[in-house]
């Protein structure tokens, strides 16, 4: 399958955890999720100034906004970062976080439903 443009795997190293020791949870390198919860931090600000575009960060610090993910995927590698250290999203609303904020509507089913 080719992955489209928007939504292409960058690399699936970081994306696939480490199991800590067996039996244990999978282990999220430090820098990944430090990368991930600034770009969360800065999400509602950048879908407000650069919605669709993508951003890098490493650890706490937005490293560059550009039109392609894999272009900057690349950049941070050419600056040296590892790929244990830094993320590349587009940026998008966080689907996850809007269903944790809003509360569950239920609706009774119909006949056609069953």
């Amino acid at each position: 399958m080719i992955p489209r443009p928007d939504t292409a795997v960058l690399s699936t190293r970081n994306l696939r955890p480490s199991l800590s020791r067996e039996g244990q949870s999978p282990r999220i390198p430090e820098g990944i999720a430090r990368s991930v919860a600034a770009f969360r931090r800065d999400l509602p600000q950048l879908l407000g100034e650069h919605p669709g575009e993508w951003v890098a960060y490493h650890h706490n610090e937005r490293v560059e906004l550009g039109s392609s993910g894999r272009v900057l995927y690349r950049h941070c590698l050419e600056r040296g970062i590892s790929q244990d250290d830094f993320v590349v999203r587009r940026i998008v609303p966080d689907v996850a976080r809007v269903i944790e904020d809003r509360p569950l509507a239920v609706r009774e089913p119909r006949g056609d439903d069953r």
